[in-house]
């Protein structure tokens, strides 16, 4: 749970521009949650995942540390990739949020050749045939 408030409340902090606090707050947070997931993997992950992207977007929306941001992305993109695999109705939606920040991220280290083709594709993936 602290974890969770910690996102929110960082999340909430950055959109109010109050963004070193924010980092600060989502950075704890995934401190916690990597802890948490090593001792219980399962039970934890998922929120990992959640901290992870949230670390990332405070990063793209306050133009700071976007190489961790970077890392941090791709990293829940990863976890987000093997839970939607488990649990595709429950994860998908994170999954996909997660790669626009990833996009976000490329856009802002000035990689936007990149950022545009993942857009097209995941363009192409939620228009369907």
């Amino acid at each position: 749970d602290l974890g969770m408030s910690l996102n929110n409340l960082g999340s909430c902090l950055s959109q109010l521009g109050q963004r070193e606090q924010a980092l600060a707050l989502v950075e704890e947070a995934v401190h916690i949650r990597r802890r948490l997931t090593l001792a219980n993997p399962d039970a934890h992950l998922p929120d990992l995942a959640m901290s992870l992207w949230a670390y990332s977007w405070v990063c793209v929306n306050a133009q700071t540390n976007l190489p961790q941001a970077l890392d941090s992305v791709t990293e829940a993109i990863d976890l987000y990739q093997s839970l939607a695999r488990q649990l595709p109705q429950v994860f998908e939606g994170q999954l996909f949020s997660a790669y626009q920040t990833f996009i976000d991220v490329l856009d802002g280290l000035g990689r936007s050749d990149e950022a545009a083709d993942l857009r097209r594709q995941l363009d192409e993936v939620t228009s369907g045939p």
